[in-house]
């Protein structure tokens, strides 16, 4: 081989492992660093040998041999090629084509076959293998006894089912997807399916499947970006349950136990030190730091605004005012989110929406920016209600208006 074709090879790897770190992979140029010493031409793809080739007549018969040859065992031997002006195409057997996109054994009663296909295919190929057999669905997720308290995931069976079904798809750690046509990272927590998927694997009605993920997305339990073949999902607060101790689950694999008695023994003080970690977050807190969130005002204020009864215990309420005061809203926001929302919903239709859960959800900053509703004082000005406006607020409050002077 002449400098020129040598010079050619090396621009081809070079340019192959920068497409393939667009795509999300750690590639390199397998030579790059440790001469020839029989590494792949690229690395950075697990289980697959690469030989790069960059050429304009390519004997693929004999390219295939050399990866095959060079190919260590496990790996999948795989011809990356391309012309000049031509897109980068993908080369191996057919059997193991098939077996890794279908699992099945069709050619292998074809074993000298190939198969070739455009780089982009590859990589999607992978990338949905690889996310449905090594990246999620290996190992285990965490399942606190809390969850029975969830109203929303425990309203009944099928909530239930979704909710475990999520859990157990979404990744674990990141790993390259498509959605939208796009190259995209997901993250630990992060699941693409559709509720077809969701409604097939569960024998779940699909109308139903569609008002649980929109139920779960309003109760905050989960994100849901949609396209028009499936949706991205995010389990909120996935770290905050699904944090794995290091050291514990070395010391399991490193001592696994030998006896049930054991097994129980180490779940029990599993669920103990879990207990500890929830119970540590909770005492850890400052209480005083739970008074800016202004619980006992907001609900109060509300059930002035709309004449209902809310409680200012109710789990969900605290934590949907949690969440809103956390992304830095202020008591003021929700006096005017509540004034906007009632002066146009109260005694009206849509009189039940008056409630924690659509106005202190999601669309709560939509409905702030509403025009509308009584605008709140800023600090540091006159807010001394007049005669007027005491009378209003007694009125309101269900005081006759016999019982004032005028």
């Amino acid at each position: 081989m002449g400098k020129k074709s040598r010079e050619k090879g090396k621009r081809g790897e070079r340019e192959l492992a920068k497409l393939l770190i667009s795509y999300g992979y750690d590639a390199r140029r397998g030579q790059q660093y440790c001469g020839a010493n029989g590494d792949a031409d690229v690395v950075g793809l697990p289980g697959l040998h690469i030989e790069c080739k960059w050429v304009e007549n390519l004997n693929l018969s004999d390219a295939m041999a050399q990866s095959e040859r060079d190919a260590k065992q496990g790996e999948i031997p795989v011809v990356i090629h391309k012309k000049n002006r031509h897109p980068w195409l993908t080369t191996m057997s057919a059997v193991n084509f098939v077996n890794m996109v279908a699992e099945t054994t069709l050619l292998r009663s074809f074993p000298n076959t190939f198969v070739t296909i455009p780089l982009y295919d590859f990589w999607r190929f992978t990338t949905d293998i690889s996310v449905r057999r090594g990246i999620q669905m290996e190992g285990w997720v965490k399942l606190h006894r809390k969850t029975l308290d969830n109203p929303m995931v425990c309203k009944d069976a099928d909530h239930l089912a979704v909710w475990v079904y999520l859990l157990l798809k979404a990744s674990h750690g990141t790993c390259p997807a498509i959605f939208k046509g796009e190259k995209i990272m997901l993250q630990p927590g992060q699941l693409i399916t559709g509720r077809l998927k969701i409604a097939a694997d569960l024998s779940v009605n699909e109308s139903k499947v569609k008002r649980i993920l929109n139920a779960f997305k309003t109760d905050q339990q989960i994100d849901q970006q949609a396209s028009n073949k499936n949706s991205l999902i995010t389990i909120l607060n996935w770290e905050s349950y699904q944090k794995i101790d290091q050291h514990t689950d070395q010391q399991m694999t490193s001592e696994r136990p030998t006896t049930d008695q054991q097994v129980t023994t180490n779940k029990n003080e599993k669920n103990i030190e879990n207990e500890k970690k929830v119970n540590n977050k909770t005492s850890n807190a400052p209480v005083a730091d739970d008074s800016k969130y202004q619980y006992k005002e907001i609900v109060e204020y509300l059930n002035m605004r709309t004449g209902k009864s809310f409680q200012v215990g109710s789990k969900d309420t605290r934590r949907l005012i949690r969440a809103r005061i956390n992304d830095g809203f202020t008591f003021d926001d929700f006096r005017r989110v509540i004034d906007i929302k009632s002066a146009e919903w109260k005694g009206a239709d849509m009189d039940k929406y008056l409630r924690p859960a659509t106005l202190f959800g999601t669309k709560f900053e939509g409905y702030l920016n509403q025009k509308g509703g009584k605008k709140i004082e800023e600090p540091g000005r006159n807010t001394e209600p007049d005669e007027t406006d005491i009378v209003r607020r007694a009125i309101e409050q269900g005081a006759g208006a016999e019982g004032f002077e005028w």
